[in-house]
């Protein structure tokens, strides 16, 4: 039996964030958010099933339902101490993702 992972919102946060710049593979996304690999799969697991992210083939991609949750996090827990200049390109990159074509980031 696998042992139960705590899945945080600053884990799901990282994972969305990375992808607002792209689409990743897994060994990307183990780059670019630090977290050990089966971390990282529990948590594209339960994005994948609550539609925060899709997979086509290798990569992951946001979707505009992941965008929405991640500037929704982002605003609940301003405290994540983000200087000001981060803060607004974060929030650049979420608005991208939204404003997209429907082909760069799948709809909700």
């Amino acid at each position: 039996m696998d042992e139960m992972r705590t899945i945080s919102y600053s884990m799901i946060f990282r994972v969305l964030n990375a992808l607002s710049s792209g689409p990743m593979t897994i060994e990307q996304l183990e780059n670019a958010c630090m977290l050990p690999h089966n971390d990282l799969r529990a948590v594209l697991s339960s994005a994948i099933y609550r539609s925060l992210v899709t997979q086509i083939l290798d990569e992951f991609m946001i979707t505009k339902k992941g965008a929405r949750t991640a500037v929704y996090l982002l605003v609940l827990y301003e405290s994540m101490n983000y200087p000001k200049n981060e803060y607004r390109e974060i929030m650049q990159a979420f608005n991208e993702v939204l404003a997209s074509p429907d082909s760069q980031a799948a709809s909700s």
